[in-house]
């Protein structure tokens, strides 16, 4: 019966013929010489060894899914960001249309496609229920979600590569008047006080009502 590994630790080298006395990491049937007689610099030389032998290797885009970048950035980037309950919508927008695709499908044909299947109503197999359609500006959140998903797997050291996410082109700004009730509700709340009194004639200089709200 094998004997059960004891795991990387220190061993100390005697000197021996023209070998010097040093610590040894000795890992399984495997020796490393750390090249010191020093216990405490041959310690972080065995901390350094065990973090390099245990990091995650990159995986290719060809063997990574797509979906597991998601779950990844959902479960441990999401809840930080300044909106996480929109990055849930997203995710689970971008995890049904990428299911089964891998990293090396994300190109600039596929994120066409992925935006004109949204601007349409994207309907997955087999699903009863057809995805309302959306604007561009819905697409380029959830797009920006993929690319910041495998942007961080790939600092992770998830990924060898990371391709690039094509958003669509930024819809034109939507201009808004406020309306004449608005405006009047602005202009109470700036006379309530001495201090702010002021704005409420900046504020009727500024302000032009919506037209259809006349």
């Amino acid at each position: 019966m094998p004997r059960k590994s004891k795991g990387a630790r220190l061993y100390s080298w005697k000197a021996k013929n023209k070998r010097r006395a040093v610590y040894v990491i000795r890992d399984g049937g495997k020796e490393y010489s750390t090249g010191t007689t020093d216990l405490s610099e041959a310690e972080t030389a065995l901390r350094i060894y065990l973090n390099e032998r245990d990091k995650p290797r990159a995986a290719s885009s060809e063997n990574y899914l797509v979906t597991d970048a998601l779950f990844t950035y959902g479960s441990e980037r999401a809840e930080n960001t300044e909106n996480p309950e929109r990055i849930g919508y997203a995710i689970d927008a971008l995890s049904i249309w990428w299911s089964g695709r891998t990293v090396s499908d994300v190109n600039e044909n596929s994120c066409h496609a992925y935006a004109r299947d949204m601007r349409e109503g994207y309907q997955p197999p087999e699903a009863e229920i057809r995805r309302r359609p959306v604007g561009d500006g819905t697409i380029r959140r959830e797009l920006s979600c993929l690319r910041a998903a495998l942007n961080v797997c790939g600092r992770k050291g998830l990924l060898s590569s990371v391709p690039t996410v094509t958003l669509p082109p930024a819809p034109p700004a939507k201009d808004r008047w406020l309306t004449r009730d608005e405006v009047a509700r602005l202009i109470r709340a700036a006379r309530k006080s001495p201090r702010t009194r002021y704005l409420a004639r900046f504020i009727l200089t500024l302000s032009t009502p919506d037209p259809e709200n006349r």
